[in-house]
């Protein structure tokens, strides 16, 4: 079973000062002992590069883009990277549809879009309030003891 990763778990997994880090590393090493394989797709990957190399007065990580890349390819490392699908789009479209995203929202939209064209149905988020709405995902939070 693959397990989508939000990126808001990529940013935070590999450092080490981070208080999240070991819950994300239990669910993880959780969902690896089930038989389960964390997933990372194209959107997480953008948006990882976009917070770790814009300025830190702009609330970014300001790494230089030949150093962040070496860092991601060894994150990367852990994790199965999935393809957007071709019906990415028109479940997107549906989700926003259904759903009355707006704004913002239309990116979390996507990476859930992305989930159920790919038959996953477990996202691992730090930010569960951004993916509660859809209801044909599981959300594992990294601290919470339930999830939904």
């Amino acid at each position: 079973m693959r397990v989508l990763v939000d990126t808001n778990v990529l940013l935070r997994h590999g450092s080490m000062a981070d208080p999240a880090r070991l819950p994300i590393l239990a669910v993880l090493e959780r969902i690896a002992s089930t038989g389960g394989r964390p997933c990372v797709c194209a959107q997480n990957i953008v948006e990882l590069w976009a917070v770790a190399t814009r300025p830190l007065t702009a609330n970014g990580q300001g790494k230089e883009p030949v150093m962040f890349r070496r860092e991601l390819d060894r994150l990367l490392v852990g994790f199965d990277i999935v393809a957007d699908p071709p019906e990415l789009l028109t479940t997107w479209l549906d989700l926003c549809t259904r759903y009355q995203v707006r704004g913002r929202q239309v990116f979390d939209a996507k990476i859930v879009a992305l989930m159920l064209a790919c038959g996953m149905t477990q996202l691992v988020t730090l930010n569960p309030t951004d993916f509660r709405r859809f209801t044909e995902i599981e959300l594992l939070v990294p601290g919470e003891a339930a999830s939904r």
